[in-house]
């Protein structure tokens, strides 16, 4: 029986010979987590061993992250202004 397929991870990948700028630049695209940064960490860095991985996230659908929001009070309504009266009786 075969032994499965390691599925790809982000510390998978040791460039050789190291760079740091590739790497800081390959953490950004996944803490942005959007098809913008994947496309641009691949046009900056097209020989990286971390482009297949970025293809992959590429093509599947990127989640939003959740978006936290404050419980903020509604705005006091305006008083209604007073009824107009006809300038002519």
């Amino acid at each position: 029986m075969a032994a499965p397929t390691p599925v790809s991870r982000v510390d998978t990948c040791n460039p050789v010979p190291f760079n740091l700028a590739e790497k800081l630049a390959w953490h950004a695209a996944l803490k942005q987590n959007t098809s913008a940064a994947y496309r641009s960490f691949i046009k900056n860095h097209p020989r990286s061993c971390y482009v297949p991985m970025a293809k992959a996230k590429m093509s599947r659908a990127v989640v939003a992250k959740p978006v936290t929001m404050r419980n903020i009070p509604k705005a006091p309504r305006p008083k209604s202004p007073a009824p107009r009266r006809a300038a002519y009786p």
